[in-house]
């Protein structure tokens, strides 16, 4: 079996996309009908796309945070 290297961790995937391909390992893998080391690989596959995801969320959460304090000292400034 050759390697997919179209899950590569340098293959720049929207978050949905990814979050596509995540939705996708976890139907696979409850599907039961894996052999093991494919069942692994794609475990594997699956938790690198959940990091991705976990890691744009962290950094839109904190971006909405910025914004949010930024309109707050805004609005304080505002109103003295």
């Amino acid at each position: 079996m050759t390697p997919d290297t179209s899950d590569s961790p340098h293959e720049d995937l929207s978050f949905e996309d990814r979050l596509t391909r995540l939705e996708d390992v976890v139907e696979a893998l409850e599907g039961g009908e894996l052999p093991l080391e494919e069942s692994i690989e794609r475990y594997q596959e699956g938790v690198g796309h959940l990091k991705e995801c976990l890691a744009v969320l962290d950094a839109a959460r904190k971006r909405i945070e910025e914004l949010t304090d930024a309109d707050a000292a805004e609005a304080a400034d505002d109103a003295s």
